[in-house]
């Protein structure tokens, strides 16, 4: 085999298997958001441990739960990008809430902590059960936390549109914490993630089936060649 072409041959081998390992990476599907599940069911706002000075409860109505959930596992876990809370009433009907949701009847609102969205907050008329829940979150964790909650006295008549968040004139604002309650100012909505990509590109695909046709080639020609010089 002449140095020549054993110079194309080796460049057309290159240059299929780069087109390969590009086509390879590129169909790799991306990861996807995950689901992970309330730690604690069947639960009333008094059965959580009562943290009423929490400043993010500053806005609660007398006559509502406030409640905080907190995503645990650090990095790992990523964002909260959607809280479903399913509560019973007192009278024994199921509502769906979802955080964040500025369209229904229940004020809410994420937070960050150390770059992070892992707190969230609701606020509930009082006594309701919250019996199971889930998030979607950008990550991986096995579960999500009720951190604390404010218990709230049914009746008592409600004033003002409440804002989880929300401090009364002269409430002091610490700021974000990896751990404790987040500052004031970082409210944000949820952060979502794209859905998982599927199949491979058809273009890449076509480079790869170029570059072998021409490897195949390439062989058959070397092939015929040592024959003709062998005979």
């Amino acid at each position: 085999m002449s140095q020549g072409l054993r110079r194309r041959l080796t460049a057309t081998i290159v240059t299929a298997a780069g087109i390969a390992g590009a086509l390879a990476a590129s169909s790799s599907p991306a990861f996807a958001n995950s689901t992970t599940p309330l730690h604690q069911t069947n639960v009333t706002a008094g059965d959580a441990e009562q943290k009423c000075g929490d400043e993010r409860f500053a806005g609660r109505p007398k006559d509502h739960d406030g409640w905080h959930f907190v995503l645990p596992g650090g990095n790992a876990s990523g964002d909260f990008v959607e809280l479903n809370l399913d509560f019973v009433t007192g009278s024994g009907q199921t509502v769906s809430v979802k955080i964040p949701d500025a369209t229904d009847a229940y004020p809410d609102a994420f937070y960050k902590a150390g770059g992070r969205t892992i707190h969230a907050y609701l606020f509930t008329p009082a006594g309701w059960t919250l019996k199971d829940g889930s998030a979607e979150i950008t990550g991986t964790a096995k579960f999500f936390n009720l951190s604390h909650a404010c218990e709230g006295t049914p009746g008592t008549p409600a004033t003002g549109t409440p804002t989880p968040g929300t401090p009364t004139p002269g409430t002091p604002s610490p700021g974000p914490t990896d751990s404790g309650t987040p500052g004031p100012s970082t409210s944000v909505p949820g952060e979502g993630g794209g859905l998982p990509i599927t199949g491979a590109p058809v273009a890449g695909i076509a480079a790869v089936g170029a570059g072998l046709v021409g490897v195949g080639a390439l062989l058959l020609v070397l092939r015929r060649r040592r024959e003709a010089e062998s005979s």
